[in-house]
């Protein structure tokens, strides 16, 4: 991260609120997501672009004041969580007040991410796998339906969660093993030699060594399981929301029904029932002003 660059962002964005303050979220396509959730809609600011009648989503709207500014990979140093706790860690060593993060759950359980959402911050986590669940949250829109049975659609879902925790847990042992992408020798660092990487193989082979992928599958399809029929609150915690709003709800509503009509469609029925009150009482605590 260059610091100089970031700190000239930090004062830009902070200048270009009212307040003198900015919540960063981990993309620009968490913006309308996120104003839904106050209940308000994105404001009609750019032309369309060429060929399109679909308007650009901005990187950054002033709401109440305050700059919500949804980060993209052209910025510096880039979009995701890493980035916004970069900007949020960087403000608070040099003194910069106003400046807050919210970054998704990706999968930690929900007690863990309750705590990091009821804490002082500056740094919030969402209770959930991303903000896409918190989008769910608000409801089933009423045109669509009837509302599906929610722990039974959520438990469709655990093969994927599953999988993709044998692959988090899989890809540890391989960083750790030096195995998870090609090598290379790098400056500053020594070459190494064929005993270097042996003794490290050797300390380490532990980790993947008898690895049996079956067994721990079945073993985290049994805990996803179990932790879904024990809450929704759990469930969403471990499963992607994106799942839910871009494949889930096209799937259910039909040929028609594209990822971006169904986003767009939920963000709408969010604004129209006045967003998510968890959200907003995040806003009213961050900010000290209404949604």
């Amino acid at each position: 991260m260059n610091e100089t660059e970031v700190l000239r962002e930090l004062n830009q964005d902070l200048q270009r609120a009212d307040a003198q303050r900015v919540v960063y979220l981990e993309g620009k396509s968490d913006l309308p997501i996120f104003l839904a959730l106050l209940g308000s809609s994105m404001p009609d600011t750019e032309a369309p672009t060429p060929g399109s009648s679909r308007l650009p989503v901005p990187d950054g709207v002033e709401h109440r004041g305050v700059l919500v500014r949804g980060l993209s990979g052209r910025s510096r140093p880039g979009s995701g969580s890493i980035a916004v706790r970069d900007r949020v860690d960087l403000a608070a060593r040099r003194g910069y007040t106003g400046v807050y993060g919210i970054t998704d759950g990706d999968g930690e359980r929900f007690a863990t991410l309750a705590a990091s959402f009821a804490a002082p911050g500056p740094c919030f986590r969402w209770p959930a796998y991303c903000i896409e669940n918190l989008l769910v949250r608000t409801g089933w829109p009423a045109a669509w339906g009837t509302a599906p049975d929610w722990i039974s659609v959520l438990l469709e879902h655990v093969p994927y969660v599953a999988l993709n925790r044998l692959h988090r847990e899989l890809l540890q042992s391989l960083k750790t093993l030096r195995l998870a992408g090609f090598s290379e020798p790098k400056l500053p660092e020594p070459m190494k030699t064929s005993e270097d990487v042996r003794s490290a193989l050797a300390q380490d082979k532990h980790l993947i060594e008898g690895y049996d992928a079956e067994s721990r599958f079945l073993h985290q399809v049994a805990d996803v399981e179990a932790a879904i029929r024990s809450s929704l609150d759990e469930a969403h915690a471990l499963v992607n929301g994106k799942w839910l709003v871009d494949v889930f709800a096209p799937r259910t509503l039909g040929p028609h029904a594209t990822p971006q009509r169904c986003r767009d469609e939920w963000i709408a029925h969010a604004v129209a029932t006045g967003g998510l009150a968890e959200a907003r009482d995040l806003w009213q605590r961050i900010t000290g002003r209404p949604a």
